[in-house]
């Protein structure tokens, strides 16, 4: 069920309930649970707030806070956003509230055990981190493949 607040969406889950702002195109989703705010209404307050001030912190950085693009599922056939297998984009929240803009390389040296390394836009530039990621996987495939070919 939806609510005519835009981003914010009503959830009736079980014995919980309350109110869930998700802004997908910075990729960001906070629940605001009826039980810790006192009632439907006091949730419904904070989760605007959040929302509102997050849609605020994101203009300022100029990061978009709409919905997806049409044909956002066409995604390249690697499954990821950057078109490269095994480097992803991400935003990650700081403590300041600020949200910084990441590349992120990484590769499986043991099956369920991987190993990534996030590269800072606002370090090294849009792409010097991106290069630094790829550099990254592909220094982390090429160890492997030497390992692979020393076992007798």
């Amino acid at each position: 069920m939806t609510s005519k607040h835009k981003y914010i969406t009503r959830l009736h889950y079980k014995s919980s309930f309350g109110w869930w702002v998700r802004l997908r195109s910075a990729e960001i989703q906070k629940a605001f649970s009826d039980a810790v705010y006192g009632s439907k209404a006091e949730s419904l307050k904070a989760a605007i707030k959040f929302r509102d001030k997050t849609m605020r912190e994101l203009a300022k950085q100029g990061v978009p806070v709409g919905r997806k693009p049409k044909g956002h599922h066409k995604k390249p056939t690697s499954k990821s956003k950057t078109g490269v297998v095994g480097v992803t984009y991400q935003l990650r929240r700081a403590a300041t509230g600020t949200f910084n803009k990441y590349y992120i390389g990484s590769y499986y040296p043991e099956k369920y055990q991987g190993l990534s390394k996030a590269f800072a836009v606002n370090v090294y530039g849009e792409r010097g981190a991106f290069r630094l990621a790829k550099a990254f996987r592909r220094e982390g495939l090429r160890s492997l493949r030497k390992r692979r070919d020393a076992i007798p």
